[in-house]
């Protein structure tokens, strides 16, 4: 399956699918990190809580927490 899921304001750094879902979790240089449903293409939010590029984004083992990792020297 190929799907491009535009909407990111910058180069996308991190990718993590949920364990348990169908949702895609990213990081970008724009700081932000999104949730998106790969089926519908959309972004279904966005999370701003970094001031830096987002370097990582992983789901735990049950999906129930998504942990980010930011230039800006924080873990969110």
């Amino acid at each position: 399956m190929n799907t491009k899921l535009t909407g990111h304001g910058g180069d996308v750094k991190t990718v993590d699918w949920h364990p348990r879902q169908g949702l895609l979790a990213s990081g970008s240089k724009d700081g932000l990190v999104k949730l998106w449903d790969p089926k519908t293409n959309g972004a279904l939010t966005s999370l701003h809580g970094h001031k830096g590029i987002v370097m990582m984004a992983r789901w735990n083992k049950n999906g129930n927490w998504l942990l980010t990792a930011s230039r800006d020297q924080l873990l969110k």
